[in-house]
């Protein structure tokens, strides 16, 4: 009997520290539906700054319904994007840069990190773990990248 409770209260002692290491590791739902957002905002700018750059380059036509259109969809992404890097707390163990030390066009990245590609954004990957500076510099390139092809330049 005395091993069994010995056995039993070594098994709770090992539960309750496995679980609290567990749960300093867990992000917040308001978090992990910020960080899917920006993903998604920023893989949707993306795809729109592409859209704007082929046919920009396509039909050499900057000024009409088509490229106002891809340019709108870009900025309304690139806007989702900064609001909900606004709204994510960077109080998780992954985080590796403050809530004030982006913000949209801040000119984050002084070097580039990722290769472009045809489109004009970087060929590296949206971290959907944490909000990094990697994600950061991605969004900045993009940005940057963006430029080249605004309806107007």
């Amino acid at each position: 009997m005395k091993t069994l409770k010995i056995f039993l209260l070594m098994s709770a002692t090992l539960l309750f520290y496995a679980c609290n290491n567990n749960l300093e590791d867990v992000m917040s739902a308001e978090d992990v539906a910020a960080l899917q957002a920006m993903e998604t905002a920023y893989y949707a700018a993306a795809t729109y700054n592409d859209s704007l750059a082929t046919y920009i380059e396509t039909t050499g036509i900057t000024h009409d319904e088509s490229s106002f259109y891809y340019d709108g969809m870009y900025h309304r992404y690139d806007s989702m994007f900064a609001a909900n890097h606004e709204m994510y707390s960077h109080m998780n163990s992954g985080d590796d840069h403050d809530g004030d030390s982006w913000m949209m066009g801040s000119g984050w990245m002084n070097g580039s990190n990722g290769h472009m590609n045809s489109g004009g954004h970087t060929g590296n990957g949206f971290n959907a773990s944490f909000c990094t500076s990697e994600n950061l510099e991605l969004m900045d390139s993009l940005m940057r990248a963006h430029e080249n092809y605004h309806p107007g330049n």
